[in-house]
């Protein structure tokens, strides 16, 4: 077959969600559970306070928020069985032992966490997304294995030359991230950013430091407290290595703006 690069974007999951009765009928609101830290929205950023403002130990209210979660559920099964039906019809064509598949997407959904909807912050509900690459180049021990490597959406271009046998022409703002799927090396980068408007973020193997409007900033340590519950910024801003991480994402995040 011809060489090909297909690019599918589904609309879905996105508010708003719906979806098909087939997938919307297997997900109840009276079974889903909202996020232990779901009242836990005091130290949220002010951007984005839309069901923080509202109480959810409130029933009416919670039982609109379990529907909104049972609703955006129902829309990511259907999202997967339109990645199925891709799937499908590359080994009916012939082309799935010799093509290379990205599953991706541009952002997640707080869907409660922090009492928050949405998007527009950096907690890892919304910022770390899923990355998953088959690729028939790789070593047959490494498929199916999982990294913790740093990465950001702009690795993906270097990284699907790189397992097509191609080089990057000219300079790229991505990094390579095939040495880490060969199994290699565990990191390719130090540290990766994020960007929405005026808010930015910069994040280490250690570190996640977002900034916000008004001057606002969140410091969490990643190792110690994955869940993002306890912002240390105000404790340790004075920090040499804060300090550092600080100087770093404000050089990058003006440099974005121009």
């Amino acid at each position: 077959a011809d060489p090909f690069f297909l690019c599918v974007n589904f609309i879905k999951p996105h508010f708003p969600y719906a979806s098909p009765r087939r997938h919307h009928d297997l997900f109840r609101p009276e079974d889903m559970q909202l996020p232990g830290n779901a009242h836990d929205w005091e130290d949220t950023p002010e951007c984005n306070q839309r069901w923080a403002e509202k109480d959810l130990a409130d029933p009416v209210i919670q039982r609109k928020a379990k529907e909104l979660m049972a609703d955006y559920y129902a829309a990511v099964s259907h999202a997967d069985e339109c990645v199925g039906l891709v799937i499908e019809q590359l080994r009916e064509r012939g082309l799935w032992d010799n093509t290379i598949v990205v599953y991706t997407t541009d952002h997640g959904e707080m869907l409660f966490h922090h009492g928050l909807v949405q998007k527009f912050v950096f907690y890892d509900e919304s910022a770390r997304i899923p990355l998953i690459i088959r690729a028939p180049a790789l070593p047959q021990e490494r498929r199916g294995q999982s990294t913790e490597a740093l990465t950001d959406l702009t690795d993906l271009l270097p990284t699907c030359l790189s397992l097509c046998g191609l080089g990057a022409e000219e300079a790229l703002d991505g990094v390579d991230l095939s040495p880490v799927l060969r199994g290699k090396c565990e990191q390719v980068r130090q540290e990766c950013y994020s960007i929405i408007g005026p808010r930015a973020m910069i994040r280490t193997e250690r570190w996640k430091l977002c900034h916000y409007p008004k001057d606002e900033w969140q410091l969490f340590n990643c190792e110690a407290d994955p869940a993002e519950n306890t912002n240390l910024y105000n404790a340790t801003c004075r920090d040499q290595e804060i300090v550092s991480l600080r100087s770093r994402l404000l050089r990058w995040q003006e440099r974005s703006a121009e």
